[in-house]
């Protein structure tokens, strides 16, 4: 098992799963992983790791395997390499590696970011209505009474309108 900080190169070896698993202790940016390892396998180690955190993973093997490879692919591995594996083999993966977890965290970043806008979205067009039906308001006068709220409170319009719809929960019991 090996620990790459990109920028230093700083390299953490063990020589075994379970003491790679234990001196894993930093988020890596990158971990390099033998399948086959005494007491856990590489594949294992990387899972129990992918619980604890996001990490970039490369397995290494001296044994190509079907199952191997998808075993690898389902864990999330960014690369599988057949020893023997010369410097430039391995520098290459590690920098492709890096990049498409670079890639794979802004995706992430970006997926929730508009899971949270559309939820948000969905509280802001149900207060609307709240207010439309409560008020006889057009749709327009509905967001404009919102968003008064929120510069008068100084609060976000997706909590203005979270508040509205708890209120008139309580209001309807």
């Amino acid at each position: 098992c090996s620990y790459f900080n990109m920028k230093q190169y700083e390299t953490i070896t063990a020589t075994d799963g379970m003491e790679a698993l234990n001196k894993i202790k930093m988020k890596p940016d990158i971990i390099l992983l033998d399948i086959n390892m005494p007491r856990l396998d590489g594949i294992s180690l990387f899972e129990s790791v992918s619980k604890a955190y996001d990490a970039a993973c490369i397995f290494i093997t001296g044994h190509f395997s079907e199952a191997f490879v998808e075993k690898a692919k389902k864990a999330g591995a960014l690369g599988y390499l057949i020893k023997p594996v010369d410097e430039k083999q391995l520098k290459a993966s590690i920098e492709v590696a890096v990049a498409r977890f670079d890639e794979r965290c802004i995706l992430r970043d970006e997926t929730e970011k508009l899971r949270a806008d559309l939820s948000d979205r969905k509280y802001i067009e149900r207060a609307k209505g709240i207010l439309m039906d409560s008020f006889g308001l057009k749709e327009g006068e509905a967001m404009a009474r919102l968003q008064k709220l929120s510069r008068d409170k100084n609060k976000k319009l997706a909590v203005i309108a979270r508040e509205l719809i708890e209120k008139e929960k309580i209001m309807m019991r």
